[in-house]
C-alpha cells in the first residue's frame, strides 16, 4: 500500500513538472493572433496569449489571458462567474466581458492547471470571438 501511494505521488509530480515546462514554451504554436481590435490595432502572436483548459464543458470551462510585458507573459485574469462574465482584472486590457455560459470566476493562476492554445481569435469593435476546435465563444465588452 505504501509503495502504491509513493508511486502515485511520483507520477503526479512528474505530470505537474511536464505541464509547467510546456506552459513556459513561448513558441508560435502556443500563441494566438487577434486582429481587428478596437483597443490598440492588431495583436500579433508575440503580444497576447489566450488559452483554454482541456475540458470543453460549459460548466467548468476556463479561459486564461496573458499579455506580453518585458519579454514575458503576464497573467491578467481568466475564468467566468454566475453572471456570465469573463474578466481581465488589471493591465492595459482590464475590463469585464459578458458571454453565454456559466461557471466560477478565477482571477489568480491555478498551479498545476494545464491549458491548450486557442485555434483562432478576433476582436471587432466591442466583440471578441474565440474559437477552440468546433466551439466558438463570443465576448461583448461592457
Amino acid at each position: 500500500m505504501r509503495k502504491s501511494i509513493l508511486l502515485l505521488i511520483a507520477l503526479l509530480t512528474l505530470t505537474v513538472s511536464c505541464s509547467s515546462n510546456d506552459d513556459n514554451n513561448n513558441d508560435s504554436s502556443t500563441l494566438v493572433k487577434l486582429d481587428n481590435t478596437a483597443w490598440s490595432g492588431v495583436f500579433s502572436s508575440t503580444e497576447i496569449k489566450i488559452m483554454t483548459n482541456n475540458t470543453m464543458n460549459w460548466d467548468n470551462e476556463k479561459i486564461q489571458v496573458q499579455f506580453k510585458e518585458n519579454n514575458g507573459f503576464k497573467l491578467y485574469g481568466y475564468g467566468k462567474n454566475s453572471q456570465n462574465q469573463w474578466i481581465i482584472n488589471s493591465g492595459p486590457y482590464n475590463g469585464t466581458y459578458t458571454y453565454s455560459s456559466t461557471g466560477t470566476i478565477k482571477l489568480n493562476y491555478e498551479s498545476g492547471a494545464t491549458f491548450n492554445p486557442l485555434n483562432s481569435g478576433t476582436i471587432s469593435g466591442s466583440v471578441m470571438t474565440l474559437k477552440v476546435g468546433d466551439n466558438q465563444y463570443k465576448f461583448n465588452q461592457e
